[in-house]
C-alpha cells in the first residue's frame, strides 16, 4: 500500500510539473477564418484543440475556464475552443500539433496589451459588444475586424481597409475606447494573468509559430497551462491512498 501511495505521489508531481510548462495545441481554420490575401496569410477566428482541454464528449473544461456555447468550436470530432492571432508574419500549419507555453510576452510585438485582453475575454465569455455570434455571414466579418483591433493594439498593421488613421472606425476599437478612454491605456502592458487572458506561445521543434490567445483559470497567472483537471483527480487519488495506509497500520505506528 506504502508503494501505492509513492506512486500516486509521483505521478502527481510529473503531472503537475510538465502542464506547469508546456502542452500541445492543434490549430484549424474555420468558417469565421478570414483570409488576409494581401497580407498572405490567415485571420479571424481559429478553434484550437488542446491537450490539456481535448473533449469529444464533454465540454466541461472549457466551461470551466469560462468559455460559452458560442465560442466553443469542433474540430476532428474534438471540442476547442475559438481564438485569435497576434503576429502577421508568422504563421501556422492547419492539423500540426505544436507545444505551447503560457505567458504574458511574445515576439514580436508583445507583451500582450491591457486592449488585447480584454477584448478576448469578452470575445471568449460570449459578452463582446457589436460581436455578431449567431449569424455565420456577419459573425465572419466581425473576426476580421476583432482580428485587425487586435492586430493594431499589439504594433501589427490593421487591415480590412483601415489604416492608422481609420482605425478608430473599427467597432472593436471603439469598444476598446469606451473601455480605457484612449489608445494609450489600452496599449499598455497587461499584468501577467490580468482580464484572465494568456498568450499561448507555440513552438514547432524550435521554430516558433504564430502565438494565440487563451482563457486561464482566475488567479492562475500567464506561466502555468491549465490541465483538464487530471491534477485534481490524481491528487484525490494520492489522498485516498493515504488514507488507506493509515487505516492499515497499526496504531502504534501512526503518528499524529
Amino acid at each position: 500500500m506504502l508503494g501505492f501511495f509513492r506512486a500516486a505521489v509521483l505521478a502527481l508531481g510529473t503531472l503537475s510539473c510538465g502542464s506547469a510548462f508546456a502542452d500541445t495545441v492543434s490549430l484549424f481554420t474555420n468558417q469565421y477564418s478570414d483570409y488576409i490575401s494581401q497580407l498572405g496569410g490567415d485571420g479571424g477566428e481559429f478553434t484550437a484543440i488542446t491537450g490539456a482541454y481535448s473533449f469529444s464528449t464533454s465540454k466541461a473544461g472549457l466551461t470551466s475556464l469560462g468559455y460559452v456555447a458560442n465560442t466553443i468550436g469542433q474540430a476532428n470530432g474534438e471540442y476547442g475552443f475559438e481564438t485569435f492571432c497576434l503576429q502577421q508574419t508568422v504563421n501556422f500549419k492547419t492539423g500540426t500539433s505544436y507545444a505551447y507555453t503560457t505567458t504574458d510576452s511574445f515576439a514580436p510585438n508583445g507583451p500582450l496589451t491591457k486592449g488585447v485582453a480584454w477584448l478576448y475575454d469578452q470575445f471568449a465569455t460570449g459578452v463582446l459588444n457589436g460581436y455578431n455570434y449567431t449569424t455565420a455571414s456577419v459573425r465572419t466579418t466581425d473576426s476580421a475586424e476583432l482580428q485587425s483591433a487586435i492586430w493594431y493594439l499589439q504594433g501589427e498593421t490593421p487591415y480590412n481597409g483601415y489604416t492608422a488613421s481609420t482605425i478608430g472606425n473599427d467597432p472593436f476599437i471603439a469598444d476598446v475606447l469606451t473601455q480605457f478612454t484612449s489608445l494609450s491605456n489600452a496599449e499598455a502592458s497587461d499584468p501577467a494573468g490580468g482580464y484572465n487572458v494568456a498568450v499561448m506561445a507555440l513552438t514547432y521543434g524550435n521554430t516558433p509559430a504564430q502565438d494565440q490567445l487563451i482563457l486561464i483559470p482566475p488567479g492562475q497567472g500567464s506561466g502555468s497551462v491549465p490541465d483538464g483537471g487530471s491534477t485534481v483527480g490524481l491528487l484525490g487519488l494520492a489522498l485516498a491512498g493515504l488514507a488507506l495506509v493509515r487505516r492499515k497500520l497499526p496504531l502504534s505506528f501512526v503518528r499524529s
